[in-house]
């Protein structure tokens, strides 16, 4: 990858500042039709990149950033067809496939970036995200008054008994973890000292914007995306226990600090006891997650191994459906859905991506020992991976919007790792 525009790096970084800081429900009214900025940001630097490529002999060969993510997209298509013939709505094949083509474009954006390049764009999306956290405090302290379709785009939900809200962007929130597990590894990994009180800042940050957003999910994903990072560091022998220790003491000392300067603002405990007494009664959250599997089992069940298409739907007949016929297109449940709309044939080759990319992820880190700051990006990326499942188990970000978009980033850098490290030596030492 020669004689890239340094341009280019700031299109792609586009759909993510949309993605973070605006949100999903940010929509531009094109007359015809209303589309979500990221969305036609993401349409925007794809017809960028096409451009850029035509006439050069390092044109975009199609290819998938692994064999296995290669045929989950050709059942994808596959599906969408068997969605078509069977009757299902077209406008739920399109929303069920709709996250699929978003991880195809950015992926070929992302596969045409030398290294140093994507590096950067992902030190932006972490930016982005610290600017987000700015954005929850305002909405938290200041007296906004935030819904679905407010101009903050967050949902602003009272906790009984607290001073506090809980704050939920309407897309973005899952890289508040990513960023989390970034500023971590930064942390750990560093040789260099200077940046550890600022580092420690950004940590604090990420830490706050996730358990304001009282999601459990997110917080396992944090917690295990985490062991990741410790464990990956500890095999290889990037990170030192002395360095660790240190790392603590600095992140400890920080948080101390605001501890006594905000008193007992942040008092996570009562907000936690809070929302379970808000959302986790009886009949919360967690039954209609249960009676939602339950029904998508059973309507999968009339077409186990091959499911019933893209688009496929089942009856989900409670308050919270809002369909007319008291269906539903999603599960919160990322494997149930593919199920649903795949079978066993799809479960089968997703299950087979996910154990690929992190084959892949723990070769490329055995590799990255003498890489200096590509250690942090190397790591943080894989340990994001693995905490987007986990979050899919229970959320299903997978194929949304946020969730495949950042696939599109991550698996593009994970499989082109070394094609690019040598490209960029080769650019650097013609010689």
């Amino acid at each position: 990858m020669v004689n890239v525009k340094p341009h280019l790096k700031y299109v792609l970084l586009s759909p993510f500042l949309f993605l973070i800081l605006l949100g999903l429900g940010f929509q531009l009214d094109l007359g015809i039709v209303k589309i979500s900025a990221t969305t036609l940001a993401i349409y925007f630097a794809f017809g960028i990149f096409v451009g850029d490529s035509l006439g050069k002999a390092d044109h975009f060969v199609t290819r998938l950033p692994l064999v296995s993510a290669g045929v989950l997209f050709a059942l994808v298509g596959f599906f969408s067809i068997i969605g078509l013939i069977v009757g299902n709505n077209v406008g739920d094949i399109k929303e069920d496939s709709f996250g699929f083509v978003h991880f195809l474009l950015v992926f070929y954006c992302a596969s045409k970036l030398p290294l140093d390049d994507l590096v950067f764009v992902w030190k932006g999306i972490v930016l982005l995200s610290f600017l987000a956290v700015f954005k929850i405090l305002w909405i938290n302290f200041g007296g906004m008054e935030a819904g679905w379709a407010s101009p903050w785009q967050a949902r602003k939900d009272p906790l009984p008994g607290l001073n506090w809200f809980r704050i939920v962007l309407n897309g973005g929130d899952i890289y508040f973890t990513f960023s989390f597990l970034t500023t971590f590894s930064l942390l750990i990994f560093s040789r260099e000292s200077k940046w550890m009180f600022f580092e420690s800042i950004l940590l604090l940050g990420f830490l706050f914007a996730v358990l304001i957003s009282l999601s459990r999910s997110s917080y396992l994903a944090l917690g295990v995306g985490s062991i990741v990072v410790l464990t990956a560091g500890l095999v290889t022998k990037l990170v030192s226990i002395k360095r660790l220790i240190l790392s603590m003491i600095g992140v400890c000392s920080v948080g101390a600090a605001l501890w006594i300067v905000l008193g007992d603002v942040f008092d996570f405990q009562e907000i936690y006891l809070a929302r379970i007494e808000t959302y986790d009664s009886s009949e919360g959250s967690t039954y209609w997650r249960e009676m939602e599997t339950e029904s998508a089992l059973a309507e999968a069940s009339k077409n186990l191994y091959f499911g019933n298409g893209m688009g496929a739907t089942f009856l989900f007949p409670v308050e919270v459906s809002e369909r007319r016929d008291n269906s539903s297109i999603m599960t919160h449940n990322v494997f149930t859905w593919v199920i649903l709309k795949m079978g066993v044939v799809g479960l089968l080759a997703f299950i087979w991506l996910i154990l690929d990319v992190l084959r892949n992820a723990l070769r490329g880190i055995r590799s990255m020992r003498d890489r200096g700051g590509l250690t942090v990006i190397g790591i943080a990326l894989p340990a994001s991976f693995v905490s987007l499942v986990i979050i899919s188990i229970l959320a299903n970000k997978m194929f949304s919007t946020e969730g495949s978009t950042f696939l599109g980033f991550a698996l593009a850098f994970m499989s082109g790792r070394d094609q690019l490290a040598i490209a960029q030596l080769t650019h650097r030492n013609p010689g």
